[in-house]
């Protein structure tokens, strides 16, 4: 009788550590599938957040371009205004500053319009330009300088009353 016990507990024992290397192997391969998974997941994480990171400073840029043409047309019809009211050499030395300042913010816009701003917005813009070029390039001896002011100022104001909308849509601000 006990000898049937000792050969059972021989087999008990040689029958032993394979289970406890197939715990370790089990084990072993559960943690390295969560290492994967954990170096999977936070790879993903990464992109995502750099993803929206871009689109985010993208949407900043673009926010700040508007900004900055609203600002200018702000001071362009400002400009125009007082030229209207005053003779260009009447005006402040300052208000001619920010008035050549806008327009060159315009033109800058303009030119560099295709890589922020959407279409709609260059052909606002360039809509504007068309305007004050054709009335302010002297055709003839009978150039009527408030005439081409005032049709410098309504292509301003439809540009600040178009403009504002297209960068809201373009924007997606409500």
């Amino acid at each position: 009788m006990y000898e049937f016990l000792a050969v059972a507990s021989k087999e008990i024992t040689t029958s032993a550590p394979s289970t406890n290397a197939f715990l370790t192997n089990t084990f072993l391969a559960q943690v390295i599938a969560g290492i994967i998974i954990a170096f999977a997941a936070s790879l993903f994480t990464v992109w995502f957040a750099l993803k929206r990171f871009r689109t985010e400073r993208w949407w900043d840029r673009k926010a700040d371009a508007y900004s900055s043409i609203l600002e200018a047309l702000h001071y362009a019809k400002q400009g125009t205004l007082e030229c209207l009211d005053k003779r260009m050499d009447q005006l402040s030395n300052q208000l001619r500053e920010k008035m050549k300042a806008a327009w060159n913010e315009i033109h800058k816009a303009i030119n560099t319009g295709s890589f922020l701003l959407c279409r709609d917005a260059r052909k606002a813009l360039d809509a504007l330009t068309e305007a004050t070029n054709k009335t302010m390039t002297p055709t003839g001896n009978n150039f009527d300088f408030n005439a081409a002011l005032k049709v410098q100022l309504k292509a301003v104001n439809r540009c600040l009353e178009v403009l504002p909308l297209i960068a809201k849509k373009d924007l997606s601000v409500k």
